[in-house]
This record gives structure tokens, C-alpha cells and sequence, in this order.
């Protein structure tokens, strides 16, 4: 599957692989944005991976999602944010 991400980039994955998100960070948390539906809810836990994580702890990239949507108009099926 493709998908074409903001900004032009096109990431061509497979289900295997998981959902690309694009990423991004702040002073204290990161922000995920889905090119589809996402369903993920507040108080669940995700595991991020990625080639740009530098830690191999599993526990190190354990994420609590902190809340969902940004104010956008149904930004909540699609955006997510960790701290």
C-alpha cells in the first residue's frame, strides 16, 4: 500500500508493518496525525518503533495516549497525542 503523507511524501508499507503517522514532536510530548482512521482511544497504550528511535527497551517506547484530536473537525479519528 501507498499513502502520500503531508508535505509530499509518499511511504509505501505494508499492513505488517503498521500505520504510518507522521510525527510531531514538542517540548514534552509527540503528536501523531493517521492518513486514515486510527482507532486508538484515550488511556490506551501504544509501542512506537521506527528506524529513527534510538532505544531497543521495549518499555522505552511505550507510549499512554494522552488525548485524542486536536479541535479540528473529527481530528479525533485521525490524531493523537503522547507525554
Amino acid at each position: 500500500m501507498k499513502y502520500t503523507l503531508s508535505g509530499g511524501t509518499v511511504y509505501d508499507f505494508t499492513a505488517e508493518s503498521g500505520v504510518p503517522f507522521r510525527v510531531d514532536v514538542y517540548d514534552t510530548s509527540y503528536q501523531l496525525i493517521s492518513p486514515i482512521k486510527h482507532n486508538i482511544s484515550l488511556g490506551e497504550f501504544i509501542i512506537l518503533s521506527g528506524s529513527t528511535l534510538t532505544s531497543t527497551n521495549v518499555e522505552d517506547r511505550v507510549f499512554n495516549v494522552s488525548s485524542v484530536g486536536d479541535n479540528n473537525f473529527e481530528s479525533e479519528l485521525y490524531v493523537t497525542a503522547y507525554r
